[in-house]
């Protein structure tokens, strides 16, 4: 699954999570210390990350709630 959206909160738990707006939806998306994070086409870390950044997301989305997902890769738009 890969989604475009623009990040509205970052929430500060183990492991990461991000609530991103697509389109007027909210997805609840959860970072693993696996999830690589691309920025200008370099690896970057997850501390770059902040609310109102535009962001494309490819992951796994959760068998029970279509709103919730795992990220394998985060680019930065």
């Amino acid at each position: 699954m890969t989604i475009k959206g623009n990040i509205i909160e970052i929430m500060e738990s183990y492991p990461l999570q991000l609530i991103v707006d697509v389109e007027g939806t909210k997805y609840y998306v959860g970072l693993l210390e696996e999830t690589s994070i691309i920025k200008a086409g370099r690896t970057a870390d997850a501390g770059i990350l902040r609310p109102s950044l535009d962001i494309t997301i490819r992951g796994e989305r959760s068998e029970t709630d279509k709103t919730a997902m795992i990220a394998k890769s985060i680019v930065l738009e």
